[in-house]
């Protein structure tokens, strides 16, 4: 994905294929808050305010910045992985049913891919958390000129997260394991619970600088 144009692949978001799709779309979201986060990062390193720092919140912002980097590209390899695991599921639903131990194997096939179709988009949401962190040092030690592209960068990485817990959860349905929805249900609920808090504690201090009231 790394090689793809942009513009290309959002003319294949358009189009009628299946894939990429709603997670391909969320994974690219989150890509694209933690270039945010890394630009403001770029932008402070070097300029004269930032020398007046002391050496723990300067290590916080280049060691930030070699984690951008991978939480990026990270990122950006769960679009294709996400398209990956859809039409793995996809294909599970085009095996033989003809006898009993073909419906078997099939309906077996069919769980398992439920599963690593949720599988992806739930990584994707545990990695885009920490991008947080790094947002909420940049809010309040970054260049004081790009307040408003962390808060930008906040709010994209709260729509990588919430649509990333859409995905699995459309993935879940299909899932008969009681046991296994529970456990993925509470993962989930306790993801959101941190990306409600997180979002809020970035937009506030974001408010704030900015001297908005929302």
């Amino acid at each position: 994905m790394k090689n793809v144009k942009i513009g290309d692949f959002i003319e294949d978001l358009y189009s009628d294929k299946p894939a990429p799709g709603g997670g391909g779309a969320a994974a690219l979201a989150g890509a694209l808050s933690a270039a945010l986060c890394g630009m403001v990062y770029n932008l402070s390193v070097h300029k004269k305010f930032f020398e007046e720092y002391d050496e723990d919140i300067k290590s916080q912002f280049f060691n930030g910045l070699e984690k951008l980097d991978k939480l990026k590209d990270k990122m950006v390899d769960y679009i294709a992985k996400d398209a990956e695991a859809f039409n793995g599921l996809m294909d599970t639903f085009k095996l033989p049913k003809d006898t009993e131990e073909e419906k078997q194997a099939r309906t077996a096939a069919i769980q398992q891919a439920y599963k690593n179709s949720l599988s992806s988009p739930l990584a994707m949401t545990e990695e885009a958390l920490e991008v947080y962190e790094l947002l909420i040092v940049g809010a309040n030690y970054g260049n004081p000129n790009l307040v408003s592209d962390i808060s930008v960068g906040a709010l994209m990485l709260n729509s990588t997260i919430r649509s990333g817990i859409v995905n699995v959860n459309v993935n879940l349905t299909g899932i008969k394991d009681l046991d296994y929805k529970a456990s993925i249900e509470t993962k989930c609920d306790e993801i959101l619970k941190v990306n409600e808090e997180n979002t809020k504690k970035v937009e506030e201090i974001c408010m704030k600088k900015l001297g908005f009231k929302y």
